[in-house]
């Protein structure tokens, strides 16, 4: 995002037992309704796994990060993070 003011959503996580009953969507529905009522994008780093989850609440992809824990002397794999950015919507959240 460089220097443009956005709202980073850092660490978004909902315990496994927990998932598909909503809290993720809860916790996410407030970052972005912070954003909204800013008129900031929001920003965040996915996993793989969570990709589509942020795709269906309207973030899109901007890159791919990809990092080789090889060549920093961990496991040799590359760890994968979609970065991704939702732009703000005039929402009545109010309403909601």
């Amino acid at each position: 995002m460089g220097l443009k003011p956005h709202l980073y959503l850092h660490m978004l996580h909902t315990d496994p037992k927990q998932q598909g009953r909503g809290a993720g969507s809860a916790l996410l529905k407030w970052g972005m309704q912070k954003a909204d009522e800013l008129g900031l994008p929001a920003y965040l780093e996915s996993s793989p796994n969570a990709h589509g989850f942020y795709k269906r609440h309207g973030f899109g992809d901007v890159e791919i990060f990809e990092l080789d824990l090889g060549f920093y002397g961990g496991p040799e794999k590359v760890h994968t993070a979609p970065l991704m950015i939702r732009q703000p919507v005039k929402v009545d959240w109010a309403g909601d």
